[in-house]
């Protein structure tokens, strides 16, 4: 039986150690875009806090694919499934053919539309790629935008701040992590951030991030204008639907399934 899993997250991973527990015949190849073997992506702001290096983010190494036999194959992008075939194309333009394909290709960050947004200095956080670009920019800056309140724009924002930095939070709706907390909860945590060093503006939004080839300042819908280094865009995540689409799956907020995926 030929098992391809796209995708190296916890669900491509865990899937593959547990058909190799159920099936030790079965030829298991794993396709990962990144170039590293599975990490915690809930680490990578600790990471860029400086609390933890690169390797100690890595959850699963080479040695462990090896002895459970998985076919790991990094930088590695499917880009085509051909459903009726049962083959799968990658962007190198190589074909693997399965007989039985897992889709776990997981989110990716959303990032809307955005003057500006395409200047250096401005970044999403998804990866560990994403973690040390940004943690190399960060290193020679002082001023950082984080574009979002939820609990990745407040960590990344605390995160550089214990690597230095000093964070300003913008935020469309008026408090704080509202799909988490009530409105005291809010105001609480606000106050205890704020004593820590972040800054915060609450019921609007950005709308441009200005200079030249690099970022160095953001304007608000309100008029008002900030300097700031690095930008971080943590507007939430969308499922990674392209190969979904490919076999006319339905996808909503996911990957629509039944009782049995």
């Amino acid at each position: 039986m030929q098992h391809l899993i796209i995708g190296n997250g916890v669900a491509g991973t865990t899937a593959a150690a547990q058909i190799r527990r159920y099936d030790p015949a079965a030829s298991i190849t794993i396709f990962s875009e990144e170039a590293h073997p599975f990490y915690s992506r809930l680490r990578l702001t600790d990471y860029l806090a400086g609390k933890v290096e690169e390797q100690e983010l890595i959850l699963r190494n080479q040695a462990w694919y090896e002895k459970q036999r998985l076919d790991l194959k990094l930088s590695c992008r499917v880009s085509r499934i051909d459903g009726a075939a049962k083959q799968v194309q990658t962007a190198g333009g190589e074909t693997f053919s399965y007989d039985r394909l897992l889709l776990a290709a997981g989110g990716a960050a959303v990032f809307p539309p955005l003057p500006g947004g395409e200047k250096e200095g401005v970044f999403t956080l998804r990866s560990l790629e994403d973690a040390k670009s940004i943690k190399q920019y960060a290193a020679r800056v002082e001023k950082v935008l984080l574009i979002g309140g939820g609990v990745l724009g407040l960590e990344a924002g605390n995160a550089l701040r214990l690597a230095g930095c000093r964070g300003q939070i913008v935020e469309f709706l008026d408090r704080l992590l509202p799909n988490q907390m009530d409105p005291a909860g809010s105001r609480l945590l606000q106050r205890q951030l704020t004593d820590m060093g972040l800054r915060f503006e609450l019921g609007v939004k950005v709308a441009a991030l200005e200079g030249e080839e690099r970022v160095s300042s953001f304007l608000l819908e309100d008029g008002r204008r900030f300097p700031c280094d690095l930008a971080i865009v943590a507007a939430g995540m969308q499922p990674r639907r392209e190969l979904a689409d490919c076999l006319g799956l339905p996808v909503n907020r996911g990957g629509l399934v039944n009782d049995y995926l």
